[in-house]
C-alpha cells in the first residue's frame, strides 16, 4: 500500500482522449500522492514524450497510430530505463505477450477504479523497487525473462525497410553510414541510396556487428570498411571522410570506439 506522500512522473498514451481522461480522474482520486502528469496520443509521440519526461510510471495502449505499445518500448529501451509500465487495451490477445516483456499489470478496457488502483500500487512498488535496487534492476529483468544468453548476441547481417508501401531487406554490409533521423535512422548505402529506418540510433547500434561498424558521434555510426581518411580536427576530434566523399565528426566521447580499428 502507498504509505506516504511521494511524488511521481506518471506518462498516459493511447490514442483516445476519453481513454486518457478516465485514467487521469482514476489517478487524481488516489491520496497521498503528488503527481506531473504527461501525455501522448500516438506512438511517435509517445516517444518523443517518454524520452523528454522520462515517467516513473507510464500508461501504455497497444494499438495506436504510427507505432504500436509493443512497438513504442522497443525503441526506448536503447536510450532510457523504461519505467514500470502498464498495458492499457481493449483486446485481452495481448496479455501474454504484455508480461513476457515485464509488463507490472495489463488493464482490459473498460475497468474500474478499484481494478486501476491495484495496477497503479504494483506500478509505484515496482518503481521503488527500481530506485532501491538500481543497479541491478536490468540484471534481475533480463533475468526474469529469460533473455540472458550464453554467447554473444547475434548480429544482423541485413535489416528490413519499408518504405512506399513496399518491404525489402538491405545487406548490412552495403551500409556506409547511419544518420540519426528524430527518432529513427536514415541508412546510406554504397549504392548511393537512403533509406528509412524505424529504429532509435542506440537500438541499430546494438544489432550492428562492432567488428565492422562503430558509433563515432551521438548522432551518427559508420561502417569501417567505407572509411577513407581521417583529418585532426579541433580539441582532440576528428573529421572522418567516407568512401563517398562525405565528412562526418568523430566527437572525443566516441574516440575510443576507433581506437582498436584506425587511431
Amino acid at each position: 500500500m502507498i504509505n506516504k506522500p511521494a511524488r511521481y512522473k506518471i506518462c498516459i498514451v493511447d490514442d483516445e482522449l476519453h481513454a486518457r481522461d478516465v485514467i487521469k480522474k482514476y489517478v487524481k482520486r488516489i491520496t497521498g500522492i503528488e503527481m506531473e502528469l504527461s501525455e501522448a496520443n500516438n506512438g511517435l509521440d509517445a516517444i518523443e514524450v517518454i524520452l523528454r519526461e522520462k515517467p516513473d510510471i507510464l500508461f501504455l495502449d497497444i494499438q495506436m497510430p504510427e507505432l504500436s505499445g509493443f512497438e513504442v518500448l522497443e525503441n526506448i529501451k536503447a536510450e532510457i530505463s523504461p519505467p514500470a509500465f502498464i498495458f492499457t487495451t481493449a483486446y485481452d490477445k495481448f496479455a501474454i505477450q504484455a508480461f513476457e516483456i515485464n509488463a507490472i499489470d495489463y488493464l482490459l478496457k473498460p475497468f474500474d477504479f478499484e481494478r486501476f488502483h491495484i495496477a497503479f500500487e504494483k506500478a509505484v512498488m515496482a518503481h521503488e523497487l527500481k530506485n532501491k535496487y538500481a543497479g541491478k534492476w536490468d540484471k534481475l529483468l533480463d533475468y526474469l525473462a529469460g533473455s540472458k544468453q550464453t554467447g554473444e548476441q547475434p548480429r544482423a547481417t541485413r535489416l528490413l525497410i519499408k518504405e512506399n508501401k513496399k518491404a525489402f531487406f538491405v545487406n548490412t554490409s552495403d551500409i556506409q553510414y547511419v544518420e540519426a533521423a528524430n527518432y529513427y535512422c536514415s541508412i546510406f548505402t554504397r549504392q548511393g541510396k537512403k533509406h528509412l529506418l524505424t529504429l532509435t540510433l542506440g537500438q541499430l547500434e546494438a544489432k550492428l556487428n562492432p567488428d565492422n561498424f562503430a558509433r563515432i558521434h551521438r548522432s551518427s555510426i559508420i561502417n569501417l570498411e567505407y572509411v577513407k581518411e581521417l583529418i585532426p580536427h579541433f580539441n582532440g576530434e576528428y573529421i572522418v571522410v567516407m568512401q563517398n566523399g562525405v565528412q562526418l565528426k568523430l566527437s572525443r566521447s566516441y574516440k575510443k570506439n576507433l581506437s582498436n580499428h584506425l587511431l
